[in-house]
């Protein structure tokens, strides 16, 4: 059985990604912070997922913060105003993001199933392999990758 706790890339991603740390000293406790969290929490449910963004959410979420901050600290505008242009930016690129992650999430899921199930998968039926495949990418998929 996979798990995250036993994962090494999850392991490693957590101890050394840059935007992760930036993201937990600078950011994490900062309305603006909290509030793109919400919306994708909201709207897209999926995003922290390894089907979502999966190691791609914290340059996601740092990216987002720095592409709104200007707007977000700016006194000229109300409070409205603020999360309506946060949220229609979030929406986008989050969209534009998944799908360029998409490839990268199949990708790896082929790599893993192979290497985890390779005793199994060559004596099963090319139906079956694919069954089991796509039972393989529904189970990991759902694991939450973004670990704030």
């Amino acid at each position: 059985m996979h798990s995250l706790e036993n994962d090494i890339d999850y392991i490693e991603f957590c101890s050394s990604n840059t935007d992760l740390k930036t993201i937990k000293d600078k950011y994490v406790d900062t309305e603006i912070y909290n509030e793109i969290i919400h919306f994708l929490n909201w709207f897209h449910p999926e995003w922290k997922t390894r089907a979502g963004l999966g190691y791609w959410s914290p340059e996601f979420i740092l990216d987002t913060i720095v592409e709104n901050e200007n707007i977000y600290n700016n006194h000229k505008f109300d409070r409205l105003d603020k999360l309506h242009h946060i949220y229609k930016y979030t929406g986008l690129a989050y969209l534009k993001s998944k799908e360029n992650y998409r490839h990268i999430f199949k990708s790896w899921c082929l790599k893993k199933f192979y290497s985890s199930k390779n005793d199994i998968v060559e004596y099963l039926s090319t139906e079956n392999r694919k069954k089991m495949f796509k039972m393989f990418v529904r189970k990991v998929g759902k694991q939450v990758i973004y670990p704030l």
